[in-house]
Parts: structure tokens; C-alpha cells; sequence
């Protein structure tokens, strides 16, 4: 199977594009070969650079994050699928599912739903 930041992308992709069908499908693909801890770990990671890198608005941020160039032009695109004020809203609610994951509130399949369900719901360009 793909790497799981590779399909971690394609899941962002198809998420702040609002194609709600294309991420149902690469979500059930996921789910029958990755760890459903390591993938939502990897989207919050990659939705905070996301937010980092399109709050800081400085091609350098990406440097001191360590991120590479690539990552950055793909999330830095990624991040204009949303305004200021909803990637703020999606960064505090995937903190708040991050700590019902911990506490096992929630399961981790229910997790990564939840997260790209707001994703979804805040994206400029719905489907």
C-alpha cells in the first residue's frame, strides 16, 4: 500500500475540494491497510503545518519548520480552500478530537471521520 502521508494527502485533496465521494472511497481503502492512530496523527500534522504555513503567509516558515518545499507549495495550496477563520476553527476542533482519542471517547476510525468531515464542511469550494 501507499505511504501514509501520501494518501494522507490525497484524503486533504479531496476534502478542501468538497469531493465528499472520492474521499469516502480513498477512506475505505485506508482503512483495510493502515493504522487508524497513525493516520490521524498524520493528518493533524499536516493539517497544523497547513495552518502554520498559511498563518505565517513567509516562504521561509516552511525552513523553520523543516517541511519540505514540496509538502509546503501542496499544503500552502491546499490552505487557500479556507479562510482564516475556518482553518482556525478546524485546528481547535482536531485538538479537541485529539483529546477525546486519548481519553477513548472517541475511536480512532471516528477520529480521522470527524476530522475530515470539518474539513469538509469548511472548505470555500464545496463539491
Amino acid at each position: 500500500p501507499p505511504a501514509t502521508s501520501e494518501t494522507v494527502f490525497a484524503l486533504l485533496d479531496y476534502a478542501a475540494a468538497g469531493k465528499k465521494d472520492e474521499l469516502q472511497l480513498a477512506l475505505d481503502e485506508l482503512q483495510l491497510a493502515h493504522d487508524p492512530y497513525q493516520v490521524f496523527a498524520t493528518i493533524s500534522s499536516q493539517w497544523s503545518q497547513l495552518a502554520l504555513l498559511q498563518y505565517a503567509r513567509d516562504p521561509k516558515t516552511a525552513t523553520v519548520l523543516g517541511v519540505h518545499p514540496f509538502v509546503a507549495q501542496k499544503l500552502t495550496a491546499l490552505s487557500c480552500a479556507f479562510s482564516s477563520a475556518d482553518i482556525v476553527k478546524i485546528t481547535e476542533f482536531a485538538a479537541t478530537i485529539d483529546r477525546q482519542l486519548k481519553h477513548s471517547d472517541v475511536s480512532p476510525w471516528e477520529a480521522v471521520e470527524r476530522l475530515l468531515a470539518a474539513i469538509v464542511a469548511h472548505t470555500k469550494t464545496p463539491a
